[in-house]
């Protein structure tokens, strides 16, 4: 999931990148409008949340288990 998670907000940001250099260079295109760039931005924006939330959940629960091994040897 959390790699899922970061391919997507990696691509989505692409995306956005192509849809402003065609926007710079061709601007008459109908589909290059400014709804469909911050769709990108708001779908790099959530799968990037989501990802960080997941990598801190997994140091969380990394740190608990190391402090009850440390605890556990300490006793």
């Amino acid at each position: 999931m959390k790699n899922i998670l970061k391919y997507v907000s990696i691509s989505a940001l692409v995306l956005f990148g192509l849809l402003i250099a065609e926007y710079k260079f061709y601007n008459n295109l109908s589909f290059n409008n400014g709804d469909l760039r911050n769709l990108f931005v708001l779908i790099y924006l959530f799968t990037n949340l989501k990802y960080y939330q997941y990598v801190v959940k997994e140091k969380d629960e990394l740190i608990e288990n190391l402090n009850d091994q440390l605890a556990n040897n300490n006793q």
